[in-house]
């Protein structure tokens, strides 16, 4: 399912991250934009969220919603899954959150999973390939998936093109099956989160192989902006190079044909 989805995450570096409004903001983006993933940055955005009737009813239309779980607290103390109260209180959350958005998967940094069985609860989840504020390379996503078979990948194409230039075509050649969907963007000049529509030739070909995949693509970038025109150029030129030719009807997807997140 090759679609384009949108992360609230492009806006977290904003003074007032406000989901609900960022939900308007996404929509005015137009009907290229078929998931959203909610990023939750921080452990008490993931116990304090609460969705507005315009927002879910949003996210309704949509074919593939996503959440991206906390990375810190508020004093930007890692949040770390561990076998503990607190854990159990934020997983609580993302799954009543994941329940009300008719969710497809709730994804981590590898960084912020200490203890895996936690995240054996019926819920599908993913890692991603980042610890701390390095990549994570293809033998240590690969060990991890092989060690938890239920686990998906997120495939951040930025992230591993900050371990090297062959990395993302590696990840490719080895974890396609686990891929859940990508982040799209690219590493130059040791910044991670810039645009497609905004790298040079070379740094594009070295993601190149990410076009392989038949799976959702989110476009994901930490730009400080909030202007709506830079975001619809990236998505103009995503969904050309992608090759991403129509954009199908509200929930264009057939429920009944696909996979659910939760084991029944």
């Amino acid at each position: 399912m090759r679609i384009l989805t949108f992360a609230t995450g492009n806006f977290f570096r904003q003074e007032s991250y406000d989901i609900n409004r960022i939900l308007g903001m996404i929509r005015r983006l137009g009907p290229d934009i078929r998931g959203v993933e909610l990023t939750l940055g921080f452990v008490e955005d993931a116990l304090s969220l609460r969705l507005t009737k315009a927002s879910r009813d949003y996210l309704s239309t949509l074919d593939f919603n996503t959440i991206h779980g906390p990375l810190f607290d508020r004093s930007y103390t890692t949040f770390r899954i561990v076998r503990n109260e607190r854990t159990r209180q934020v997983l609580g959350a993302l799954h009543r959150l994941y329940d009300r958005i008719d969710g497809r998967n709730i994804n981590f940094h590898v960084s912020n999973i200490r203890n895996y069985a936690m995240l054996d609860d019926g819920y599908s989840y993913s890692i991603e390939n980042i610890h701390e504020s390095h990549g994570v390379t293809v033998e240590e996503a690969e060990g991890i998936l092989d060690a938890h078979p239920r686990l998906g990948l997120v495939l951040d194409s930025g992230h591993s093109q900050n371990v090297g230039p062959a990395e993302t075509r590696r990840f490719v050649e080895r974890l396609a099956h686990r891929v859940r969907y990508v982040h799209l963007k690219g590493n130059e000049h040791g910044f991670q989160e810039i645009p497609t529509a905004f790298l040079s030739k070379e740094a594009l070909r070295e993601i190149l192989t990410v076009k392989e995949l038949d799976v959702p693509f989110c476009i994901e970038t930490w730009l400080e902006t909030e202007a709506l025109a830079v975001f619809r150029e990236e998505i103009a030129y995503a969904k050309g190079w992608l090759g991403i030719r129509g954009v199908r009807g509200a929930r264009g997807v057939s429920r009944a044909g696909r996979a659910r997140g939760r084991s029944r």
